[in-house]
């Protein structure tokens, strides 16, 4: 038998191993494995330094058929938001996937935290560029997740849909994440958030307000206070 030469074979052994290569998914994670999340509320602890983040997972969306699974509510909290945002599990022990990420809220408490939280989300690759910014006018960012948005039953979704439809821009000054960072990093301008707060379990928009040398102040608008409301 005529013996093989040594470049026959490298080249049908490369042959090979680029086939075992190109057969996809070896080592890949299904989008079912993930917890979605569609929107995340930060508080802050002045006393012990610690973040708290609370996010609403998208198991099911606006055009899911009946009977899917229900929303849920998960918590994480440590010294930094990105050890906040590691320790976050669902029920299952899911990794969490922020890409879809609509809104991310913050408690008033958290102006401290704004800076070093805002570097995490230009600078993670996970996370969503163009997720809105918002402060609330509540005790305590989580209890958003307890009013009612909308008609989707996805609070961020519903809350995103109203700072896309707001007419009045002077009382509600939508802020992306990538525009927050570059008015603190050069631009000369105010940083103006929208504030949210609520009437009878319905989110509202009042008075925006601005960030500057790490606190939040209350903007006086023109404006009425409540004439952008969530969508009953």
């Amino acid at each position: 038998m005529k013996k093989r030469s040594k470049p026959a074979s490298f080249l049908g052994f490369f042959t090979v191993l680029l086939c075992f290569f190109l057969t996809g998914c070896l080592g890949q994670t299904e989008i079912n494995d993930f917890s979605i999340i569609s929107g995340a509320a930060l508080d802050y602890s002045t006393e012990t330094g610690e973040y708290t983040v609370t996010a609403e997972v998208a198991t099911r969306f606006p055009d899911a058929p009946e009977g899917e699974p229900e929303l849920q509510i998960i918590k994480g909290k440590g010294k930094t938001f990105q050890e906040a945002v590691q320790q976050m599990q669902d029920q299952k022990g899911k990794q969490t996937y922020w890409s879809h990420a609509q809104v991310l809220l913050f408690s008033q408490n958290s102006a401290s935290a704004f800076e070093s939280t805002l570097d995490y989300l230009i600078f993670e690759s996970d996370m969503r560029l163009s997720v809105d910014l918002i402060v609330l006018d509540l005790p305590q960012a989580s209890d958003f997740w307890n009013l009612k948005p909308g008609s989707t039953g996805i609070h961020a979704f519903d809350l995103e849909e109203m700072l896309a439809s707001a007419k009045n821009r002077t009382l509600v000054p939508r802020m992306k994440a990538f525009q927050a960072y570059e008015i603190l990093n050069g631009q000369n301008q105010p940083l103006l958030l929208p504030c949210l707060s609520a009437e009878e379990n319905t989110p509202v928009f009042s008075s925006p307000i601005q960030y500057q040398d790490g606190a939040f102040h209350v903007v006086k608008s023109r404006s009425a206070p409540n004439s952008e409301k969530g969508n009953k």
